[in-house]
């Protein structure tokens, strides 16, 4: 059977295929790579020796909850590019904690964001926790760019909570 037309067609749209389809390959790699990149930039700081035991334990646990927040996508792209974090506590007992806490959050001098961290402790029976109210602030504009809220357990669990009502 000879050669037509329509066979190099069919063989220049299958040569333009395996093309099209390793460049997706590679355009698939290269995100892959810098999503993989992302989620190793976490900061996981070390608590400092002057916080008490449950000060160590939120710092661990703090850092742990970020962790596991960047690893799942949930932050915004605004994370990357934090210059500045304030942390305002909602407590007296967790306010010497400030000189000793580090937040788990990599600041960049020229970052166009800040953050600002409410830390709030409550504490409903044996169960001790934090809750942390996250803000992203452009710095230029002043505006609000995002926010979230999270509960971390110190001691307990939220279902010792529930099955206790």
């Amino acid at each position: 059977m000879p050669w037509t037309n329509r066979h190099h067609r069919s063989l220049l749209m299958l040569a333009s295929s395996v093309v099209f389809i390793s460049g997706l390959g590679l355009l698939f790699e290269k995100e892959f790579s810098a999503w993989k990149k992302s989620t190793e930039k976490v900061y996981h700081p070390t608590p400092d020796s002057n916080l008490s035991e449950e000060g160590k334990a939120f710092q661990e646990i703090w850092s742990e909850n970020v962790q596991y927040l960047i690893q799942t996508h949930q932050l915004p792209f605004y994370w990357d590019s934090i210059s500045n974090i304030k942390l305002l506590f909602e407590s007296d007992s967790m306010e010497k904690w400030k000189p000793h806490l580090s937040p788990p959050i990599p600041v960049i001098k020229n970052g166009k964001y800040r953050i600002e961290v409410l830390i709030v402790p409550w504490k409903i029976k044996d169960v001790s926790a934090v809750l942390i109210q996250y803000d992203i602030i452009e710095n230029k504009s002043n505006n609000l760019q995002w926010e979230l809220s999270t509960n971390i357990y110190i001691r307990g669990s939220e279902s010792e909570i529930s099955d206790s009502y």
